[in-house]
């Protein structure tokens, strides 16, 4: 079997995709290995805390998670679900014989409103909050740079929110990368890129956020509409930073 390695931003639909395709105990969440590694500090688990116990271990060992990860694909589970940071997923690559890296692509404003509906405790309420979430994800974890390994770009948003229709787009999916030759990836398309190269950055993240929204649902690495993807999240690394460098808004970041 395919080891599957499903990674995306906080409020993307990540969770709900997995929970469509698979058993719990199919499923290998990084969250469980890092809820345990919290309690054995003697912590409370919540975002603060799992941010820096998950950065301490990963400072004294950056495979940490992943060596665990692969120990339980060992034993028979099939399904990453929750991988942040890039030299894990070069591990696990590298380690297991046919591993496939899906990332579910959602714009930040609607990954926002999804974030504000579940009303979880250690959620923020603010998108001053979320951004700091973000940033950390992004900035101090690489989580970017993972979703740059991606092989295949799922535009989750383009999915209605009705459990069964992503059920079905998830269960074809996963069954295309088990090797069923059904024609589910979207026809490739003639993007702008090259015209963006030109542009100032800020308007090239504008502008291939745009020519983004206009895809439709899977897309390949290898395809011209994968290399948009690849773009976006160098862009969206850059962006970041000189947000906190107070350099641009805020509202360019959730435009």
């Amino acid at each position: 079997m395919t080891l599957q390695i499903y990674i995306g931003a906080q409020g993307c639909g990540k969770t709900t995709w997995i929970t469509s395709i698979a058993t719990e105990q199919q499923i290998i969440r990084s969250s469980d290995i890092l809820k345990e590694a919290v309690k054995l500090e003697g912590l409370d688990w919540n975002h603060i805390n799992a941010h820096r116990v998950g950065t301490k271990l990963l400072s004294k060992d950056r495979f940490y998670f992943a060596k665990i990860m692969f120990e339980q694909y060992q034993s028979g589970k099939t399904i990453v679900d929750g991988i942040k940071n890039p030299d894990e997923i070069d591990f696990l690559k590298r380690n297991c014989d046919n591993s496939q890296v899906v990332s579910l692509y959602c714009p930040r404003n609607v990954r926002y409103k999804r974030v504000i509906k579940r009303k979880r405790g250690d959620y923020p309420i603010s998108r001053e909050k979320f951004m700091e979430r973000d940033e950390n994800e992004i900035l101090d974890v690489g989580l970017n740079k993972a979703l740059f390994r991606s092989d295949y770009f799922v535009l989750a948003h383009h999915f209605n929110i009705d459990k069964d229709e992503i059920g079905i787009a998830a269960k074809n999916l996963f069954d295309y990368i088990e090797g069923n030759k059904l024609k589910i990836l979207s026809t490739d398309v003639k993007t702008q890129d090259v015209q963006l190269e030109v542009q100032p950055i800020e308007k090239r993240y504008v502008g291939i956020q745009h020519e983004i929204d206009k895809l439709h649902k899977f897309y390949s690495r290898n395809m011209r509409c994968g290399q948009l993807f690849l773009e976006y999240y160098k862009l969206d690394e850059d962006m970041i930073r000189r947000y906190k460098n107070g350099d641009i808004s805020l509202e360019l970041l959730f435009s």
